[in-house]
């Protein structure tokens, strides 16, 4: 069963598998963590062999020739990771990021 009440649809949502891990941690990390004012927004990532993700991007370029790309938001100070989301490619599906790090600027 799945942990979101069973909901078995993924309403175009690629991250779906995801998405309940993603949801916990950074709702937990927000009631335990407040944001100090050095805090880097980033892409990083991990392997990721398995042809059932849907998630799983392709470089040439890189020593890891597929990967799971993720968006993490970084408190310097403390290495701790406050708010993270998986890049999903061209997904027309509402991504979970907190109204706060939408206003964030960007370079």
């Amino acid at each position: 069963m799945h942990p979101e009440g069973g909901q078995h649809s993924t309403n175009g949502n690629k991250c779906h598998q995801l998405r309940y891990f993603i949801r916990t941690f950074n709702r937990k990390a927000r009631k335990i963590f407040h944001l100090g004012p050095d805090m880097p927004f980033d892409e990083g990532g991990v392997s990721m062999q398995s042809r059932f993700c849907s998630v799983r991007q392709y470089s040439k370029d890189k020593p890891d020739k597929f990967r799971v790309d993720f968006f993490i938001l970084v408190d310097v100070e403390h290495y701790f990771t406050y708010h993270l989301d998986c890049y999903q490619g061209g997904n027309k599906a509402n991504i979970d990021i907190d109204p706060t790090i939408r206003r964030l600027p960007t370079m």
